[in-house]
């Protein structure tokens, strides 16, 4: 009796104890783990690029046949093509190249460094994060810091709701006091805004956004769902995300457009950027119509295996499990989405291109192309696309005065195109390079990087960045 009792103790400590040293070892490994075939921040160089065409976006029009003077990675003058310059200034021929403000894709979630480095080779110089977990804030150190080359991240905290519709990978707050202090430490911890979902209470909502005002820390939010009438306490937000949730919320999945309207000229008082995120429905409505079909022709060796299971786990397989039925209603609200963005781009609300890459086999980059394309087919001309992705973003974010044009003072954000984007914004596929910060990506560096986009993290360091989070997230309550 008594080996047999301790027979069975060491069996339920080992059952209990291994567990817990596998995960402790899995979390500390993530947050060590470092890839080694990063690609490296060139020093600073002076050049000229010669013979390109200007695409200027606020205006909407070309300014033909100039040349780029690149200083200390950032565009000092403008002159007409040939304008001579001294032997000690590197020349680039850009052949009749379209020069554009890098791209800015305002929702996308980031679960691998690699996706930042493939972000560049579709011309994305900067991304904004909309779920934080604590290697956020590590790889957007290590991008400050010069450690390694990828588009730059922008970091929202880890994501609110209230308890209805909360799921792991967020935090739950019932009463304005938490709120409050939700924000408090989000600041401390140094994310640059707060995510909050579409099911808050509406005096939690009011407390959280107060406070974040007080402590100038933007706020990206869900756009309204039912129940939330009043839009005041929207007033100041850095923007609001998902077309979708306006046909779910306010609509209340309706195809009702003098209900749409109403809800626009209210919007229109509330004065917010708006992130449509039509790629992600679009992918989900590929994947119901389509099923496997849709995914064998995804770029998904870019994906990191962890959160591609998870994802799917959670939420792909959903929707390559539907039937017939569901997919024609998919396909119904895809094209009512697209009705929506329309009206609220002829409504003068300012839209920002975001493509919620990081869910339903959405590749980095691509997707936002994806987005691009999506907004240009509900009618909004290539011009106004090209501003949601590059001047608009740059003045949500507030920096505007250092990104978003091509012009003299800039940051040396750019990127260049063998077709104009302004006839076309299918133009993006015929990327000729892409300049970050004044480092020059010919061919040769985007194939590079493209190479090295592929080398994804294993997935034990996917399971251990999940552990982290939750841990983390655990502590705090």
């Amino acid at each position: 009796m008594a080996l047999a009792f301790r027979t069975l103790c060491i069996t339920l400590c080992g059952l209990i104890v291994a567990p817990l040293i596998v995960a402790t070892l899995t979390l500390v490994a993530a947050r060590w783990y470092y890839p080694d075939d990063l690609p490296a921040v060139a020093p600073a160089a002076d050049y000229v690029i010669d013979k390109v065409h200007i695409v200027d976006v606020a205006a909407g029009r070309l300014v033909r046949d100039q040349q780029l003077l690149i200083r200390q990675g950032r565009i000092a003058a403008i002159a007409p093509a040939g304008t001579p310059h001294g032997a000690d200034i590197a020349r680039r021929d850009g052949q009749g190249a379209f020069v554009l403000p890098g791209l800015t894709d305002m929702h996308v979630h980031v679960y691998d460094r690699k996706e930042l480095v493939l972000n560049l080779t579709y011309g994305v110089t900067r991304v904004r994060n909309l779920r934080g977990m604590p290697m956020h804030l590590r790889w957007r150190q290590e991008l400050q810091q010069g450690r390694w080359l990828g588009a730059s991240l922008v970091t929202a905290s880890p994501a609110l709701d209230g308890p209805d519709y909360a799921h792991a990978l967020q935090e739950v707050i019932t009463t304005p006091a938490q709120a409050r202090a939700r924000v408090e430490r989000y600041q401390r911890e140094g994310w640059d805004l707060i995510k909050a979902y579409g099911y808050l209470a509406p005096d939690v909502l009011a407390a959280l956004v107060a406070r974040a005002a007080e402590l100038g820390l933007p706020v990206a939010k869900h756009a309204p769902h039912n129940g939330e009438g009043d839009l005041s306490p929207l007033q100041g937000l850095q923007s609001l995300e998902h077309v979708e949730d306006i046909f779910q919320g306010p609509l209340n999945y309706t195809f009702d457009d003098a209900r749409l309207a109403n809800f626009i000229g209210t919007l229109r008082q509330v004065d917010s950027y708006v992130t449509p995120t039509l790629a992600t429905f679009n992918h989900l409505t590929l994947l119901s119509e389509h099923k496997q079909a849709f995914v064998a022709g995804l770029p998904t060796r870019f994906l990191n295996p962890f959160f591609t299971w998870l994802n799917y786990e959670f939420a792909s397989k959903r929707w390559l499990q539907a039937d017939q039925a569901q997919a024609e209603w998919n396909r119904r609200e895809h094209d009512y989405l697209l009705h929506i963005t329309r009206q609220l781009h002829l409504a003068g609300i300012r839209l920002l291109v975001g493509s919620d890459a990081g869910t339903f086999y959405m590749v980095a980059g691509d997707s936002t192309h994806r987005e691009m394309r999506l907004l240009q087919t509900a009618g909004l001309p290539p011009a106004a696309v090209l501003r949601a992705a590059t001047l608009t973003p740059a003045q949500a974010l507030g920096i505007d005065a250092d990104y978003g044009l091509v012009a003299a003072g800039k940051v040396a954000d750019l990127v260049l195109t063998r077709a104009n984007p302004l006839a076309d914004v299918a133009a993006l596929d015929q990327i000729t390079a892409v300049i970050k910060g004044g480092q020059w990506l010919g061919q040769y560096e985007l194939s590079a990087l493209r190479a090295s986009a592929e080398k994804t993290a294993p997935w034990w360091v996917g399971a251990g960045n999940l552990l982290d989070d939750l841990t983390q997230r655990g502590w705090r309550r």
